[in-house]
């Protein structure tokens, strides 16, 4: 339970840092690098104490890879996520799994740059892309093969708490 609830402020603070980057909140530069580097650190505890580290290892990768990571702050979140992991130790990783999990965030961030984002698509088909859904489909599909429904009940904690930040708190 309290990962969940860690899953859920990570996705909180994280949300924060991207608002602040993307949109210009008024968030200072001071708590953008003390939420960036609380995310890496809490996202690193996940990491080695959560079932399949490997998937949230290739969504980061995933993220790299798509260009997300592209401001001082979340270079300073994922130095803090590496850097805690380095400190407690990288847990073993399939992967197979990281690699087909990094491509499939890829593919996602993809879609939502060059089709949802460009409006490309309309109606249902753009409001279910939005909400970004073949991560939490992956991690269902995982959480099915390793018998472990804490996989996609992370994810889902982690997005929750990233997708209500706008509407309660940025608003």
């Amino acid at each position: 339970m309290s990962n969940l609830i860690l899953a859920f402020i990570t996705g909180i603070l994280t949300k924060l840092v991207d608002n602040a980057e993307d949109e210009g909140s008024k968030i200072n530069e001071t708590l953008k690098i003390i939420f960036a580097a609380t995310y890496g650190i809490m996202i690193a505890y996940l990491i080695t104490v959560i079932p399949l580290p490997s998937f949230w290892f290739g969504i980061i990768i995933g993220l790299i890879l798509s260009g997300k990571i592209d401001s001082q702050s979340h270079y300073i979140g994922i130095s803090t996520l590496l850097a805690t992991l380095a400190l407690l130790g990288f847990p073993e990783m399939n992967a197979s799994i990281v690699v087909i999990v990094a491509l499939i965030c890829h593919l996602e961030e993809w879609i939502n740059t060059e089709i949802v984002d460009k409006n490309k698509v309309k109606g249902f088909l753009k409001k279910l892309l939005k909400i970004r859904p073949i991560l939490e489909i992956t991690a269902i599909i995982l959480s099915v093969i390793y018998s472990n429904f804490t996989i996609f009940l992370l994810l889902f904690s982690f997005d929750l708490g990233y997708l209500l930040v706008e509407p309660i708190i940025l608003k």
